[in-house]
Protein backbone atom coordinates (compact mmCIF):
# COMPACT_ATOMS: atom_id res chain seq x y z
CA UNK A 1 0.00 0.00 0.00
CA UNK A 2 2.78 2.44 0.90
CA UNK A 3 4.54 1.72 -2.41
CA UNK A 4 1.26 2.48 -4.23
CA UNK A 5 0.93 5.79 -2.38
CA UNK A 6 4.58 6.70 -3.05
CA UNK A 7 4.10 5.72 -6.69
CA UNK A 8 1.56 8.53 -6.98
CA UNK A 9 4.03 11.07 -5.59
CA UNK A 10 2.45 11.24 -2.15
CA UNK A 11 3.78 10.57 1.32
CA UNK A 12 2.24 7.94 3.59
CA UNK A 13 1.55 8.25 7.28
CA UNK A 14 -0.28 6.38 9.99
CA UNK A 15 -1.93 7.19 13.29
CA UNK A 16 -0.95 5.62 16.63
CA UNK A 17 -0.99 6.39 20.33
CA UNK A 18 2.03 6.09 22.63
CA UNK A 19 -0.49 5.24 25.36
CA UNK A 20 -2.39 1.98 25.82
CA UNK A 21 -5.22 3.08 23.51
CA UNK A 22 -6.19 5.81 21.05
CA UNK A 23 -8.94 8.38 21.56
CA UNK A 24 -11.18 6.08 19.49
CA UNK A 25 -10.42 3.10 21.76
CA UNK A 26 -8.03 1.17 19.50
CA UNK A 27 -4.89 -0.44 20.92
CA UNK A 28 -1.90 1.90 21.19
CA UNK A 29 1.87 1.37 21.44
CA UNK A 30 2.11 1.60 25.23
CA UNK A 31 5.67 0.55 26.23
CA UNK A 32 6.42 -0.54 22.63
CA UNK A 33 6.78 2.87 20.97
CA UNK A 34 10.32 2.31 19.62
CA UNK A 35 9.51 -1.18 18.36
CA UNK A 36 6.37 0.05 16.59
CA UNK A 37 8.18 3.07 15.12
CA UNK A 38 10.87 0.77 13.67
CA UNK A 39 8.16 -1.46 12.14
CA UNK A 40 6.37 1.53 10.56
CA UNK A 41 9.72 2.72 9.15
CA UNK A 42 10.41 -0.74 7.66
CA UNK A 43 6.97 -0.63 6.04
CA UNK A 44 7.98 2.66 4.39
CA UNK A 45 5.76 5.14 6.21
CA UNK A 46 7.03 8.70 6.05
CA UNK A 47 5.48 9.98 9.28
CA UNK A 48 3.45 9.01 12.34
CA UNK A 49 0.66 11.05 13.88
CA UNK A 50 0.48 10.60 17.65
CA UNK A 51 -2.75 10.63 19.63
CA UNK A 52 -2.06 11.57 23.26
CA UNK A 53 -5.49 10.83 24.85
CA UNK A 54 -4.56 7.91 27.11
CA UNK A 55 -0.80 8.55 27.39
CA UNK A 56 -1.03 11.58 29.65
CA UNK A 57 -3.45 9.78 31.95
CA UNK A 58 -0.92 7.00 32.59
CA UNK A 59 2.11 9.28 32.90
CA UNK A 60 0.42 11.57 35.44
CA UNK A 61 -1.20 8.74 37.47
Amino acid sequence: MVDFIHGHGLRAGTFISPGPWTCAGYVGSWQHEAQDARWFARMGFDFLKYDWCSYLYFVIS
